[in-house]
């Protein structure tokens, strides 16, 4: 197997025996990424620091072509990472945290995982911080997600959603809550007709 390097979001960790773990990630060239990484726990010096915990965005390399390779359910051997951006400010809130846990668990159902749904990942966990509406904007993140899957039933009703960028969010027309419930309900129809996942995705208030 060629060797894969690049850059990649960390979405979720698991421990896979005493010194091992199993890492999903979402990388901008490959997509969704399921890593094996041995020895994890307890290397001191490759996986330091807590650099494959999410949502960091981390710099990886997977093992070279006739190394051998972990094959259980498609896993491949993560050789090394080193961290890019930890986004320290999403951990001073706990509303913050929710939203992006709950971000992480949509990006998970993904069947495309591409570059423009990575840069959509990344521009929500920058804007996150500063966003007071967790509702509205995670409304808009689903929306998007869907628009970039090629699965959004209807784009009448969320032309502005669509058309911004998250990184914009705070530019959206203000809205009354009677619309932003609107939204969300019609959102969460959309989000569970597509998505595959068995997670509860919780909806912030």
């Amino acid at each position: 197997m060629q060797n894969l390097q690049g850059e990649a979001f960390i979405l979720r960790t698991i421990s896979y025996s005493e010194a091992d773990l199993i890492v999903h990630a979402l990388s901008k060239e490959q997509g969704l990424l399921h890593f094996f990484v041995r020895g994890a726990k307890k290397s001191k010096k490759r996986f330091s620091g807590g650099v494959l915990q999410p949502p960091h965005l981390i710099k990886f390399e997977t093992s070279r072509s006739g190394e051998k390779q972990h094959d259980d359910g498609g896993l491949i051997t993560l050789k090394d990472a080193s961290l890019v951006n930890d986004f320290i400010d999403i951990r001073n809130s706990y509303s913050s945290m929710e939203v992006m846990f709950s971000m992480i668990k949509v990006v998970l159902s993904s069947e495309t995982g591409h570059e423009e749904l990575f840069n959509h990942f990344g521009g929500a966990l920058k804007a996150l911080p500063t966003i007071k509406t967790y509702k509205r904007f995670f409304t808009h993140f689903v929306v998007r997600y869907l628009y970039i899957e090629g699965v959004l039933p209807s784009q009448d009703e969320f032309l502005d959603f669509v058309k911004t960028p998250m990184g914009s969010h705070a530019k959206l027309p203000t809205v009354r809550e009677e619309m932003i419930n609107r939204e969300q309900g019609l959102a969460a129809h959309f989000l569970k007709t597509y998505s595959n996942s068995k997670d509860n995705i919780k909806w912030p208030k």
